[in-house]
């Protein structure tokens, strides 16, 4: 059993720690190092005022954090979705309950996963849970749920 809750300001540091993570970090498109805490700290509170951003807490029946999901429209129609479970909760369904309970949430669509081309692991992820290949190149894989 899990449940989601908005992050907070609380929660920056956080999620600056699950970001660093080096777990986190050989899946990421943009960053490919340790983010600094002030970098983080401006970006974390954008997020937080930015109306076109959903973040929430991914906690287990415990109420202890155990991973975040982000929703965040940019430039696109699309949402595009980041999911960030602790290693030693995965496989164990909680990415995708998670996903179903932020999409329920918010009931806004479609959304987008933009994923690195080898991280096999989130390609998966994401094909089972709705989502279908819109685009590709060298570096990414682009999925999308209507």
């Amino acid at each position: 059993m899990i449940n989601i809750r908005y992050a907070n300001e609380k929660d920056k540091l956080l999620l600056l720690g699950w970001v660093n993570n080096s777990d986190s970090i050989v899946g990421k498109l943009v960053n490919r190092g340790n983010i600094s805490l002030n970098e983080h700290s401006d970006w974390f509170l954008e997020r937080l005022k930015d109306v076109n951003t959903y973040m929430w807490i991914i906690e287990n029946e415990n109420n202890i954090p155990i991973g975040q999901i982000r929703f965040q429209k940019k430039s696109s129609n699309y949402l595009d979705v980041d999911i960030y479970i602790l290693k030693e909760e995965r496989k164990k369904g909680i990415a995708s309950k998670a996903l179903n309970l932020a999409s329920y949430s918010v009931n806004l669509f479609p959304l987008r996963a933009i994923v690195k081309k080898n991280n096999f692991r989130s390609f998966s992820f994401f094909s089972n849970n709705g989502f279908s290949l819109k685009l590709e190149d060298k570096f990414k894989w682009v999925l999308v749920k209507e």
